[in-house]
C-alpha cells in the first residue's frame, strides 16, 4: 500500500504528485482509515509500519485524504469517490488550515529523513514527472516509516533531534543525544513522542 508524504505540508505533498500517485495515495488513505475499525478486512495493515505510523492520528489522516481529494478535483480528474461516511466527526475540519493547530499531528511529520525517502521513492516510480521539482535525492525503491519499538543501536527521532539508543529497560530508554546520555520514558516511545526510523519495501 502506498501513501506518500514527500513534504511535511499535506497540500504541498498533494500538489506535486503525479496522477497515478495521487490516486494511489487517496486509496491508501481510505484503506488506512478503514483498517482501524474492528473486523475490517483491511486490518492487516494495522500492524504494518504505515499502520503503526498513523495509529492514533486518524483525524490527521482524514484531513490528508480531504486535501488529496481536493487536489484531484482541481485537476478535474475522473473516477472520484465519496469520502468515508464513517468519519463525520472530522467534517468540521474539512478544507480548513486552522485544523492544523487543533488536530494532533503525527510526531514524525517534519522529519526530513522520512520525507526525503518518500521523494526518492517517487523519483524511482516516475522520474520523468518528478524531476521537474529539482529534488536532490537519488531514485530509491524503499521508504522510511517510524516504529514505536526500539533496540540498542537504533536511532530514534523527535522533530529535528536524533538520538542513538544504547540501553533499553522496562521503564526508560537510555540514548545518546549529541554525545550526552539522556533518559527517555518508555511511555513517550509508546505515545510516539519519540519514534524509531525503519526502512521498508513498499
Amino acid at each position: 500500500m502506498i501513501l506518500f508524504c514527500p513534504y511535511p505540508n499535506f497540500a504541498a505533498s498533494a500538489y506535486v504528485m503525479s496522477a497515478k500517485d495521487l490516486f494511489d495515495s487517496r486509496m491508501a488513505c481510505v484503506r488506512m482509515l478503514r483498517c482501524f475499525y474492528p473486523d475490517n478486512h483491511y486490518n492487516r495493515y494495522r500492524e504494518a509500519p504505515i499502520g503503526r505510523a498513523w495509529k492514533g492520528y486518524q483525524a490527521s489522516l482524514y484531513f490528508y485524504l480531504q486535501i488529496l481529494e481536493n487536489e484531484w478535483e482541481k485537476r478535474q480528474y475522473k473516477d472520484q469517490f465519496v469520502l468515508p461516511k464513517t468519519f463525520e466527526d472530522c467534517e468540521k475540519w474539512r478544507f480548513t488550515n486552522e485544523c492544523l493547530h487543533v488536530i494532533e499531528q503525527p510526531p514524525w511529520l517534519g522529519w526530513e529523513e522520512l520525507h526525503s525517502s518518500h521523494r526518492a521513492r517517487l523519483l524511482w516510480s516516475d522520474y520523468q514527472w518528478y524531476r521537474m521539482f529539482g529534488w536532490k535525492e537519488k531514485p530509491f525503491p524503499t521508504v522510511v516509516w517510524p516504529s514505536p519499538s526500539v533496540s540498542p543501536g537504533d536511532h530514534i527521532v523527535r522533530g529535528s533531534l536524533v538520538a542513538l539508543v544504547v540501553l533499553v529497560r522496562k521503564k526508560a530508554v537510555t540514548a545518546l543525544l549529541d554525545g550526552v546520555e539522556i533518559k527517555i520514558p518508555q511511555e513517550d516511545i509508546r505515545r510516539r513522542v519519540w519514534t524509531r526510523a525503519i526502512s521498508v519495501q513498499l
